[in-house]
């Protein structure tokens, strides 16, 4: 199944408020639904919703792109989960993308990080989490 007909099933989102990009000029635009091609998943209850996120660089500009593109999305969830997958190699970045994610998500949305593995974001409908 698409991430398009499941969220659009199992939130109260129309497909114009799912994450998207549009392109082209007025009478030919196409519009593209979860543009980022990135994994996400469902716990084992069936609640949470797992993003992933790979950090291949150490600039976090395409990081809050996501954030931004995928706001409605996050808010029409009961419950979410970012995890964003820090290499080695990039790991110094990773208080930058903790930076992005609190700016845009509040700073209730305070992530727990672990740089040699993920940087996790985790929110509940009732409120933010850790």
């Amino acid at each position: 199944m698409s991430p398009r007909t499941y969220f659009t099933a199992a939130t109260s989102l129309r497909v114009d408020e799912l994450p998207h990009l549009t392109f082209g000029v007025e009478g030919a635009r196409q519009v593209r639904t979860f543009p980022d091609k990135l994994p996400i998943g469902v716990t084992g209850d069936g609640r949470t919703h797992v993003f992933l996120y790979g950090v291949t660089r150490e600039v976090a500009i395409e990081f809050r792109t996501f954030l931004q593109r995928h706001a409605e999305l996050f808010r029409a969830l009961p419950e979410w989960e970012i995890r964003l997958l820090v290499p080695r190699h990039v790991a110094v970045a990773a208080p930058r993308f903790e930076a992005v994610a609190r700016d845009e998500l509040g700073a209730s949305a305070a992530p727990g990080c672990d740089l040699g593995t993920a940087l996790v974001l985790r929110a509940a409908a009732a409120g933010r989490t850790r």
